[in-house]
């Protein structure tokens, strides 16, 4: 009897139009953490690698999907902003979401769903800019740079 390779079914399942990723599943489920509010000024909560990967609003409530490495040891999240807005039409903020490993070198991939809100954001658009109802562009961002832009109106 001939044994058959993962890869053949696979290239069989896209073949027939079947889908390969529909069998591929994170290493960890992808967990709610705490509600946390935007750090205005400096990152006070640490640059440990963190890639976004994905991020939306729902209300004044940021969302971010994200990944990293550990398993072993507690970890620390937090989102970044300047307290400025970049000129445009909507306006842009720069987000730098911020992670603490507290020295976990082990090799789990870790999946989080952070969420932060942006209330602070809200009211500092409406004191520089007036209106009760604006928008704002967020540019969000892990430790290597690559981010996402996502629409925040209110």
């Amino acid at each position: 009897m001939r044994k058959l390779n993962p890869c053949g079914w696979v290239l069989g399942a896209l073949l027939m139009g079947g889908s390969a990723m529909a069998a591929v599943r994170p290493m960890f489920p992808m967990e709610p953490v705490e509600m946390n509010p935007i750090e205005i000024g400096a990152n006070t909560v640490g640059n440990a690698p963190i890639t976004v990967r994905g991020s939306s609003v729902s209300g004044d409530t940021l969302w971010v999907r994200v990944m990293h490495g550990g398993g072993c040891r507690q970890h620390v999240y937090g989102l970044t902003w300047s307290g400025s807005f970049m000129e445009s039409q909507p306006v842009q903020a720069h987000l730098q979401v911020t992670h603490n490993a507290n020295q976990d070198f082990c090799r789990a991939l870790l999946y989080r769903t952070l969420h932060f809100d942006l209330t602070p954001l809200k009211e500092m658009h409406r004191e520089q800019y007036g209106g009760e109802h604006g928008s704002v562009i967020l540019r969000i961002r892990g430790s290597n740079g690559i981010g996402q832009f996502v629409p925040y109106t209110f």
